[in-house]
């Protein structure tokens, strides 16, 4: 497998585990792993825990190991759940650090390289990268920490994790977030298989109890899929008693002030969404005496209820537009000097490229502006990328998906065609990243 993004040898440098848990995700796993094996920092190994998925998922497997022998594959013969998973794939793991990645998302190809020189910059041995939303025509066209305000490196301790998940749950939460982190801290550490929703913000807040802030950057490196059987998006009455009776033993647990405050706070709201949850239920049910009760006892619940009819007819709305057929858009990327000698439709919208770095003070802001732009119109109908000159190659790594995308050098020309990760490997694309 041929990747573009060519990295030195990096013989001496240090194991990352990725590990992936997977159930049925068949259309979209071939994208997840081949975004795996892209990585700049090749010294890495993936474990994939299926857990006893019925679609397709174990022959797409089965096709990429023959690909590439750094991937494991351990199947499961009952679904038990991804906290499970995920810890099967934990105690499987060799590596020096540690990075989860969701069998339906896709990392940018320098993303593991960038956050080990970040670590090191910083002295760290837990750090987070900007996540951007995709697939979904309503993804919306802000990144997760662009949503928190968060536009510079930061250090994130437990009062600040708990205070991000207060509100309503949604892709505000850094919770969402996908640190890289060294095996030492994770020792001893693994999921609380009791949740099957927010397993990862109660794993991170243990972590970050007993030991030193995580430390964030507002590189968007990893593309978090939108989608209506995203897991993230699932939470059942069972599922939020589950995350209440953690928050609880949380509170009880907590010797410090200000997590403990923090996290009364989220109860408070957690008992709220699930008292919600129980509205909701009824009225599906048609169960209008038990609906009109719950309302009457909590009449604060009626405005959320309106709000989420009214965001629902406007989500309906944004995936029929989607859907009507929109005309192709053209993006050409690259340098300022390099868009000077391109010949493009006269549609086309020119976007320049910032050289992708740990250390530049202002480009992230640009790179988060160009990677929603590009999945926003993605999601909104055909995408056709034309990337002037190699440094235009990592913009390519903001988008996940695309209709057509062709390299050019910086003169114009010698272009070849380039697949979105995981179409080549699988379905016989003309050429993959």
């Amino acid at each position: 497998m041929t990747s573009d993004w060519v990295g030195g040898s990096d013989g001496g440098a240090p194991l990352v585990s990725i590990i992936m848990a997977n159930y049925c995700g068949g259309p979209f796993l071939a994208a997840a792993v081949c975004s795996v094996f892209a990585q700049t920092h090749s010294r890495l190994e993936l474990v994939v825990v299926d857990d006893a998925s019925t679609d397709d998922s174990v022959a797409i497997l089965s096709r990429l190991a023959a690909t590439d022998e750094r991937i494991r594959v351990i199947l499961r013969d009952r679904n038990v759940g991804v906290a499970s998973a995920r810890n099967a794939a934990l105690d499987a793991s060799r590596g020096d650090w540690i990075a989860v990645v969701d069998s339906d998302d896709v990392l940018h190809p320098r993303r593991i390289e960038l956050l080990l020189a970040a670590a090191g910059e910083a002295g760290t041995d837990m750090i987070a990268d900007d996540l951007v939303p995709f697939g979904a025509a309503d993804a919306g066209e802000e990144t997760l920490l662009q949503s928190l305000g968060i536009d510079s490196n930061t250090t994130v301790n437990a009062a600040d994790l708990v205070r991000s998940d207060i509100g309503p749950q949604g892709i505000g939460s850094l919770g969402y977030l996908k640190p890289l982190i060294a095996r030492s801290r994770i020792e001893g550490l693994r999921y609380d298989t009791r949740l099957s929703v927010g397993e990862d913000f109660d794993f991170y807040l243990r972590l970050l109890l007993a030991g030193p802030p995580m430390h964030v950057l507002p590189l968007p490196l990893y593309l978090y899929r939108r989608h209506t059987a995203s897991l993230s998006h699932r939470l059942s009455e069972d599922a939020l008693a589950a995350i209440i009776a953690s928050n609880d033993d949380l509170i009880a647990k907590a010797d410090v002030r200000e997590v403990s405050k923090a996290a009364d706070r989220r109860g408070q709201e957690l008992r709220r969404a699930l008292r919600y949850e129980r509205l909701v239920s009824a009225i599906k049910a048609r169960a209008w005496f038990v609906a009109a009760k719950v309302l009457m006892r909590h009449p604060q619940l009626f405005m959320p209820l309106c709000e989420s009819v009214s965001d629902r007819r406007r989500r309906k709305r944004a995936i029929e537009i989607a859907g009507n057929g929109e005309r192709a858009r053209t993006v050409v990327l690259g340098t300022r000097s390099a868009l000077d000698f391109i010949d493009a439709p006269s549609d086309a919208i020119f976007m320049h490229t910032e050289p992708l770095s740990v250390s530049a003070e202002d480009a992230p802001a640009k790179h988060r502006v160009l990677a929603s732009k590009l999945n926003t119109w993605s999601a909104q109908g055909p995408l056709h990328l034309i990337a002037v000159g190699s440094e235009s190659v990592d913009a390519l790594g903001f988008v996940a998906t695309w209709d057509r995308a062709q390299l050019l050098d910086n003169g114009g020309k010698q272009g070849r065609m380039v697949a979105p990760f995981g179409q080549s490997s699988v379905e016989g694309s003309s050429s993959n990243r």
